[in-house]
């Protein structure tokens, strides 16, 4: 009856040892599991970095443009008012012209 106990302890022993053995097995699969899920966070993160820094850099070449726009614009605008001005004053000093020619022949008759 010892014997047959002994053997029911020695058993149970085995059955707890293998237990533990396929414990140990899986934690270390979780393991490895979990290095490989922490190495492609630090791609994805990378990543992640690199689209935000290329995103910053197409806004600020987005703002450089609207900038050179309305600079461009801006000289436009400024030339189109100088060459209207330059049609009044010639359509001006085309009108005075007409009327000192106007007077001359007056004058000369």
């Amino acid at each position: 009856s010892e014997r047959v106990e002994a053997e029911n302890r020695a058993r149970r022993a085995e059955a707890t040892v293998k237990e533990y053995e396929e414990k140990l097995q899986r934690m270390s699969e979780l393991e490895d599991e979990v290095e490989r899920l922490n190495a492609g966070l630090v791609g994805v993160v990378s990543e992640k970095t690199g689209l935000e820094d290329e995103i910053t850099k197409l806004r600020e070449d987005r703002d450089e443009q609207e900038r050179k726009v309305i600079v461009l614009s801006n000289r436009l605008n400024a030339a189109k008012k100088k060459e209207a001005n330059k049609g009044n004053k010639a359509e001006y000093l085309e009108d005075e012209n007409k009327q000192l020619q106007s007077e001359l022949e007056t004058t000369q008759k």
